[in-house]
């Protein structure tokens, strides 16, 4: 295969708002390994034209000869393929190059789009490098030449020792200078990878290996880690941290990581793929201004939690009285609260048990002042998903397996006169085979609706997302 050099770059996220982090982490290696390379990582031009609009505004300043797209989440794979049509549309010489997670389960249908030039399959740091400086023998990439869609080795994988050249740099050279200033957050990844296979999960290990050619989880070198915030601490007020390793205490990871950087002034939030220890909530309480702890748990049932956990569908579960002992802990510092991300509609779902659920998260508002917020969602298909393939035997019914289902579904995200934001954006959701267990769990969520608006109403001064 023979390429072109291409000298400027621009990356641009399918995900309207605060696009993935991975952006960064490719324009500033492009960056350091001399590609003139800019991305837009926040971008809130939600309705239509002014979309349109500002993509064609990038495209005319920059002229970039290379447009690289990330598609990660598969909701937004309408608004990616719009990117793609609109780059075209301005200049058909223009090449395009579409990865992220999405892009690369979907490598098959995708590259059959007649505005994309060449897929990237997972990690994509040296293999954007390389199509960037015309190379010829480039790994991870999927591509058409002389009407034939060929693909190369897959065999460019992150792990802990290479992932030492990616970090984030040179923000104020490859983010314009407006966009600087309106970081509401930027996210720090602490690992990549997950060694665990939850039945609903389109990150699962599985996944993983399919999509990224990623066996094993890892940590990423402490060095890199500081970079990340060291950069990040420049341009926003709020540090998020994300990935860790189930089976792996995190606390020497982020103790390294903090170790003589002042953060007093920040604030972090991290999601707690491991439950938190006492001594890792009082490094954060000495670390930040003020912190949060965003756990990950099943349900809201401790049954439906455990039960789950017992029969191999979920990682390991935390009783009720390990999750209210992890919020006990955050309330002898004052300045560390911790919330919930759940999932609702998850199998093995009794009736009685939507009461207890509303009345234990009821409880956690009334009696611990350390509780912040509930992050939760409706079970719903996520692309290579291990229940994909079992959700008949769990009693569900499931409405997306094949490409063009899920592109459906994004479609009406994006036909909608403003794109929506999570709290309006359509999912392939997944419901029980029985009625009357749907319309419970339809009130249900209507009703953990209602108690989290009255909470946050209650708590605006707390520390929330």
């Amino acid at each position: 295969m023979k390429n072109n050099y291409h000298k400027k770059v621009l990356l641009v996220g399918a995900t309207p708002g605060m696009a993935t982090i991975g952006l960064l982490y490719l324009t500033s290696y492009l960056k350091r390994n001399g590609i003139e390379a800019f991305c837009q990582i926040h971008n809130n031009h939600m309705s239509d034209d002014a979309f349109k609009a500002n993509l064609l505004r990038l495209l005319k300043e920059l002229q970039p000869t290379l447009v690289g797209v990330s598609m990660k989440w598969f909701q937004h794979i309408a608004r990616g393929l719009k990117i793609c049509e609109v780059v075209k549309s301005y200049s058909p010489s223009t090449k395009v190059v579409v990865g992220g997670n999405t892009a690369s389960y979907f490598q098959n249908e995708i590259i059959h789009n007649e505005n994309v030039d060449y897929i990237i399959r997972g990690d994509g740091e040296q293999p954007m490098l390389m199509l960037c400086q015309g190379k010829e023998e480039i790994p991870n990439l999927v591509y058409k030449e002389e009407n034939q869609i060929r693909e190369t080795a897959f065999s460019y994988v992150h792990n802990q020792q290479n992932s030492e050249e990616i970090f984030i740099s040179d923000l104020d050279e490859i983010v314009e200078k407006d966009e600087l200033s309106s970081f509401p957050f930027l996210y720090i990844n602490t690992g990549k990878g997950c060694n665990q296979n939850c039945f609903y999960c389109g990150g699962s290990r599985q996944v993983q290996m399919d999509t990224f050619n990623r066996e094993q989880p890892f940590y990423r070198s402490i060095k890199s880690v500081r970079k990340d915030i060291l950069e990040s601490i420049k341009y926003t007020d709020t540090l998020m941290f994300d990935f860790e390793i189930v089976g792996a205490d995190p606390y020497n990871i982020y103790e390294q990581s903090f170790s003589g950087i002042d953060l007093k002034k920040k604030s972090g939030t991290f999601y707690s793929w491991v439950w938190p220890t006492d001594e890792l909530i009082e490094l954060i309480s000495l670390t930040f201004k003020e912190a949060q702890l965003l756990i990950d748990i099943s349900s809201l049932s401790e049954r439906q939690r455990l039960t789950l956990q017992e029969k191999g569908l979920v990682k390991k579960q935390p009783t009720d009285e390990q999750l209210f002992q992890i919020l006990r802990n955050c309330e002898k510092f004052g300045n560390v609260y911790a919330g919930f991300t759940c999932i609702l509609g998850m199998p093995f779902m009794e009736p009685d048990e939507i009461g207890v659920g509303e009345e234990w998260l009821k409880n956690i508002i009334e009696n611990f002042p350390a509780f912040s917020t509930l992050e939760f969602s409706r079970l719903h298909a996520q692309p290579g998903a291990p229940m994909l393939s079992a959700y008949e035997d769990l009693g569900m019914n499931i409405p997306a397996l094949s490409f063009q289902d899920y592109y459906k579904i994004s479609k009406m995200n994006l036909e909608q006169e403003v794109y929506p934001g999570l709290e309006r954006m359509k999912y392939p959701q997944i419901s029980y085979r029985d009625n009357k267990l749907n319309k419970t769990i339809m009130l249900h969520s209507m009703n953990i609706f209602m108690i989290m608006q009255e909470h946050n109403a209650a708590n605006k001064g707390k520390f929330v997302i």
